[in-house]
């Protein structure tokens, strides 16, 4: 089998199984939750800091 994945433990994973792709599947999904999550308290972030600072920096 090609298109396998090394995982930290060191086991093959294989991405031609249901199993594999669901795994690849939820690590995708969490990879996404966390640049969401990021994006949104940058966003926070800078709006707390204008709203500190004031119009003019």
């Amino acid at each position: 089998m090609k298109n396998k994945v090394t995982l930290q433990t060191g086991e093959k994973l294989a991405l031609s199984t249901p199993f594999g792709k669901a795994i690849i599947h939820f690590l995708a999904a969490f990879a996404l939750l966390e640049r969401d999550l990021i994006r949104e308290r940058t966003i926070a972030g800078m709006q707390k800091t204008k709203e500190r600072v004031g119009p003019h920096g």
